[in-house]
């Protein structure tokens, strides 16, 4: 696979990312970008903008082979000038894909950015890619999804059939004693599952620099880990 002075590349045992000057992952004809572990692509894009923009690199730290940071600014050319925001993109690879964000105020307002990522996954072999010749079976669709039932709309109108024939074909009579403890015990597994991603997330945040905890959020009206500082000296 060949790369040019256009491209970073962090690595770590079987585990690397190819990406542009700016952190973005946009892989296409000519362009061998990606996040490869054990010779499959897993991710063929990662584009970051804020506030609908992309960013410009003023400058990249990759001196490590692992990590790379990216000192970035929203727009392009004359845009950023007089910038009133910048952004710091930290990467990690090693037990995973790690990259954190850290948005910069440089104005007198305060700032609510809106941070979005474009992801998309090929699942190309390695010598696909060096030899450019992708050629997948099958159709190529995008779908936003949590990927989980629970905590989902579907989740609740399970649970309304569910409990609708419970009653409605007479499993049981009232006050429905099994299925008050059925209910019972998928609360505990389900408070349990909770537990146990909240503690992987926070495992995985630790091993990031701290930050101030702020949260931003995004167009879809979610809220995504991210630094939000205020910064009124000139630069």
């Amino acid at each position: 696979m060949t790369m040019n002075r256009d491209t970073v590349s962090v690595l770590e045992g079987n585990t690397f990312v190819v990406g542009r000057r700016n952190g973005d992952v946009d892989a296409g004809p000519g362009e061998p970008h990606g996040l490869f572990h054990r010779d499959t692509r897993h991710l063929s894009r990662w584009l970051l903008t804020v506030d609908g923009k992309q960013l410009d690199a003023l400058s990249t730290d990759d001196t490590h082979s692992f990590s790379a940071r990216f000192f970035l600014v929203p727009g392009s050319g004359s845009e950023y000038t007089d910038a009133t925001a910048s952004v710091i993109r930290r990467r990690v690879v090693g037990d995973g894909f790690y990259e954190e964000l850290t948005v910069l105020n440089h104005g007198g307002e305060p700032m609510h950015p809106e941070i979005e990522i474009a992801v998309a996954a090929d699942f190309a072999d390695l010598f696909e890619v060096k030899d450019a010749q992708i050629n997948k079976p099958g159709k190529t669709f995008a779908r936003v999804d949590d990927g989980v039932l629970a905590g989902s709309m579907r989740f609740v109108y399970l649970h309304l059939v569910w409990f609708g024939l419970w009653i409605g074909l007479g499993v049981e009579g009232y006050p429905y004693g099994l299925l008050t403890m059925i209910v019972s015990l998928e609360a505990i597994f389900l408070s349990t599952f909770v537990l146990i991603s909240q503690n992987r997330a926070d495992a995985k945040t630790k091993s990031l620099p701290t930050s101030n905890g702020k949260r931003c959020k995004t167009r879809t009206g979610r809220t995504r880990n991210c630094s939000v500082s205020h910064d009124r000296s000139s630069t």
